[in-house]
């Protein structure tokens, strides 16, 4: 890691854009208040859990738009039939257990609140289900985002371009205005690159299931491993020409030199 210089972001940038899990979160595992919600549909914790990783990129896109109707369709998948009152109470429950599981980095609010104050427009991107809609707006980084976005109710995920020319036409700047941020696990850097965005990856300890050699080397140009870090690749406002004070740091990312190199990075951002 060394200090950034003032070489990137090189065009404008009026935006700044977070994919919500595994950026402006912690990779966490699913905590014990799971179990509960398969003790209200009368369902093995194991069993309610495979099948709702089974439907993950389903519940992410539609068809339905809450937590009741999700989890009723996912009963009904495993051959269950539960009240309306079972249904309601497993749904109460998912969305206490989904809210324990959500860790925010140290500095997430610090960076959005300090983006905001210098004039840059905010936004969150989330591939979900339709807990975090929901929830979203008790959470402690609600209040710092211009706009939040989630495919859960617009029907389109990460990469599908069609979700970030959404994110940018709400902040109001075309897509090579925006700078994204992502930690990539579901190709969301390739995806907002496609639409001319410029994109910082986020590399953090914890990311080491995401962090492979290779991955999108092709094209990624600049890692962090601290969100704060950021602050670093932007002036202290929209449209100045200086760096913002402050010491951060940045990687640049070497491009893929050899054929295996290219492979891997072409296999990675598909």
């Amino acid at each position: 890691m060394r200090s950034v210089d003032w070489a990137a972001p090189r065009r404008n940038v009026r935006a700044v854009i977070f994919d919500f899990f595994g950026t402006l979160t912690l990779v966490t595992s699913p905590g014990p208040g799971h179990d509960l919600v398969a003790a209200q549909l009368r369902c093995d914790p194991g069993r309610l859990a495979a099948e709702l990783d089974r439907t993950s990129r389903e519940r992410a896109v539609g068809p339905c738009r809450d937590v009741y109707r999700m989890l009723a369709r996912s009963a009904a998948n495993l051959g269950l039939e539960p009240t309306p009152e079972q249904l309601g109470a497993a749904a109460a429950a998912r969305l206490r257990a989904v809210r324990a599981d959500i860790r925010f980095r140290d500095d997430a609010v610090t960076v959005l609140a300090a983006l905001r104050h210098r004039g840059f427009a905010t936004a969150v991107l989330a591939d979900c289900a339709p807990e975090l809609p929901e929830i979203f707006p008790d959470l402690p980084v609600a209040a710092h985002v211009d706009a939040a976005l989630f495919s859960a109710e617009i029907g389109v995920a990460q990469p599908d371009p069609a979700f970030y020319l959404r994110a940018s036409l709400q902040l109001r700047v075309r897509p090579d205005e925006c700078l994204y941020v992502g930690a990539d696990a579901a190709g969301g850097l390739a995806g907002a690159r496609r639409v001319r965005m410029q994109t910082v990856r986020l590399a953090a300890p914890d990311l080491g299931h995401c962090d492979r050699p290779g991955l999108d080397s092709a094209r990624q140009r600049l890692e962090v491993t601290e969100l704060v870090d950021v602050l670093g690749l932007l002036p202290a406002h929209p449209g100045a020409r200086q760096p913002a004070p402050g010491t951060y740091n940045v990687r640049r990312v070497p491009r893929a030199r050899d054929h295996n190199d290219r492979t891997a990075a072409r296999h990675y951002s598909r």
